[in-house]
């Protein structure tokens, strides 16, 4: 990749370094980057010469970022390489649980709101308990697709799925309005999208 035309903007251009970006151009404006011998970015330094700087530990993991105004967001990892915690510029502490497979069951932000989330047998997401109590819940079909969502406000988004496809056909909306999809067989792509005011555009490939 060379140089990329984002419509009628400044091309932006690319240069390299071991397979790694190393500085960006846009027009008059240059982003440089500076990386470890695992090409994680060290170093950030915008157009205005403003420099942000990351370390790591040996696993790679994001371990703190200095900030242009010299503030430091830290990152606290356990041993399975999971986060469970940050420390935020202003002083804010974020923590983070998970269960013993691996899924996180708790996370709190820095003003002490807990939002709780529960899983099934085979890794799927339940039902998330947000700070107030409100919940929110997912079901599924035997194949593991999504078949309904339920807001903290008691709201249900239902979907369908077409025969034998496993592809999503149709979405009912709390209000009864409907998302409709429609596939080619063969192929199994997109074809055609209705939307809850009955428009319906094609796709083409």
């Amino acid at each position: 990749l060379v140089a990329l035309f984002p419509g009628d903007d400044e091309p932006t251009a690319y240069e390299y370094e071991h397979g790694f970006v190393r500085v960006m151009r846009r027009g008059a404006a240059v982003w440089k980057y500076q990386r470890n011998d695992q090409g994680d970015i060290t170093r950030q330094t915008d157009p205005d010469g403003n420099v942000t700087e990351y370390s790591y530990d040996k696993r790679g993991q994001l371990l703190a970022v200095w900030y242009p105004d010299h503030s430091c967001q830290r990152l606290i990892w356990n041993d399975l390489g999971q986060l469970v915690g940050e420390q935020l510029p202003n002083g804010g502490v974020r923590r983070y649980r998970y269960d013993d497979l691996g899924r996180q069951i708790a996370r709190e932000d820095e003003h002490g709101a807990l939002t709780q989330y529960q899983w099934d047998a085979v890794g799927r997401l339940l039902k998330v308990v947000l700070p107030d109590g409100a919940t929110r819940a997912l079901s599924y079909n035997p194949y593991g697709k999504i078949t309904a969502e339920r807001d903290e406000l008691g709201r249900v988004t239902r979907y369908e799925y077409a025969d034998g496809l496993h592809l999503i056909s149709r979405r009912i909306n709390p209000d009864g309005s409907q998302l409709k999809y429609r596939y080619d067989n063969t192929r199994l792509l997109l074809t055609e999208i209705e939307n809850e005011s009955g428009e319906r555009y094609q796709l083409a490939y």
